[in-house]
């Protein structure tokens, strides 16, 4: 239980980092909400280079701690946590501990 707490923890850690990676590369290529979707290969930038994330990123995937996909949303969208890891981790977390990325 409390593996998969951590887990949890880690997974809602991934994608504040795709979020900060998000804004900041907007920011840099003047891009506009509603329009423009980054990929992969351009979050990679933006996130540290000894972390599990940058490695996913390398690779060309968007995934979490738990290996599941997070669907990349368009600029100005919120990310959000994938139903997979959500559902893996229901038995320790609820919408609260997902917010803002439920």
């Amino acid at each position: 239980r409390a593996r998969l707490r951590s887990q949890a923890t880690a997974c809602k850690q991934d994608l504040r980092m795709l979020d900060a990676a998000t804004e900041q590369w907007a920011i840099e290529k003047n891009k506009k909400n509603g329009t423009d979707t980054p990929t992969a290969a351009e979050l990679k930038a933006y996130v540290k280079d000894n972390s599990p994330m940058y490695s996913a990123l390398a690779a060309n995937k968007v995934t979490d701690t738990l290996g599941n996909v997070i669907a990349v949303p368009v600029l100005g969208t919120k990310w959000t946590v994938s139903p997979e890891t959500k559902a893996q981790c229901l038995s320790v977390t609820d919408d609260v501990f997902w917010s803002p990325y439920e």
